[in-house]
C-alpha cells in the first residue's frame, strides 16, 4: 500500500515510517524542511519537501504520489 505520512519527522512520525516500511508498504514522508530528508530516507521512506500551507504544492504532491492512505501527524501551526 502506498502511504503518505505528513509530519514524517515528528516524534510519532519516525516510528511510524519505520513500522510501515517494516511491513512492506511503499512509504512517502512529507516534511517542510529540506534538512530533514535524510532522516526520512534512513527509515526507508521516500522524502518529499512541501509547504503544507500551500494548497497547490500539496495538491501536486498528492497527484504525483497517488497515495492510498494519508496519515497526518502535523504539529506545526502558523
Amino acid at each position: 500500500m502506498r502511504v503518505l505520512v505528513a509530519g514524517a519527522t515528528s516524534v510519532p512520525g519516525i516510528p511510524l515510517l519505520r513500522e510501515l516500511n517494516a511491513r512492506g508498504h511503499d512509504v512517502v514522508g512529507l516534511t517542510s524542511r529540506p534538512a530533514k530528508t535524510s532522516q526520512i530516507e534512513q527509515e526507508g521512506a521516500k522524502p518529499v519537501v512541501a509547504d503544507v500551507f500551500d494548497g497547490d504544492q500539496i495538491n501536486a504532491v498528492v497527484a504525483d504520489i497517488e497515495p492510498e492512505v494519508v496519515v497526518s501527524l502535523l504539529t506545526t501551526l502558523p
